[in-house]
């Protein structure tokens, strides 16, 4: 979990993109 958390702000600045692929692995964490 705390490498997820730390991967977010820099997916936030890198763009859209990113940041869905960044909800896409919250999500699969979140279900596991």
């Amino acid at each position: 979990m705390a490498e997820i958390l730390a991967i977010k702000p820099a997916a936030a600045e890198e763009g859209p993109v990113t940041t869905r692929l960044d909800k896409g692995v919250l999500r699969l964490t979140l279900a596991n």
